[in-house]
């Protein structure tokens, strides 16, 4: 009489729950998962804000096979801040132009927060809707 292996047995009674994302409820063309929200889903313009963050808090070459995306900012953040806050606002404006085809960015601010930290406020407006501006601030 053959019986199954004890590991393959163990393997059988390991269950896995995963919340239902409710896909049903997605209306925009333009989603993604919510990052640190397993099962939730942004849509529309809460999707490219998180797009946006995810771009420029992303180191290049941090991303094994896509070693161009992001941004390069966090190699200025040692800089003095009159030598800093240029390289900042034109990364940022570089990443976004290269990694974010569905916006439009009108203006990139860089202010010093704290030691090496900045804030960086984005002004975009979405390329199909023209009639609406946003801003958005991201810490670094």
């Amino acid at each position: 009489m053959l019986t199954a292996p004890l590991w393959m047995k163990e393997a059988t009674a390991i269950t896995m729950s995963i919340p239902d994302a409710s896909f049903k409820k997605i209306s925009a063309t333009d989603w993604s998962s919510k990052l640190n929200a397993l099962g939730e889903i942004v849509e529309g313009y809460d999707d490219i804000k998180q797009c946006i963050e995810i771009i420029l808090l992303t180191s290049k070459g941090s991303v094994p096979h896509r070693p161009e995306f992001g941004c390069d900012i966090f190699k200025y953040l040692d800089l003095p801040a009159n030598h800093a806050v240029p390289r900042l606002i034109y990364g940022a404006h570089e990443a976004l132009k290269r990694w974010e085809p569905r916006i439009d960015v009108e203006s990139v601010t860089a202010e010093a927060k704290e030691a090496h930290h900045y804030l960086l406020t984005i002004t975009w407006r979405p390329k199909a809707e023209y009639e609406q501006q946003i801003s958005q601030e991201v810490v670094v």
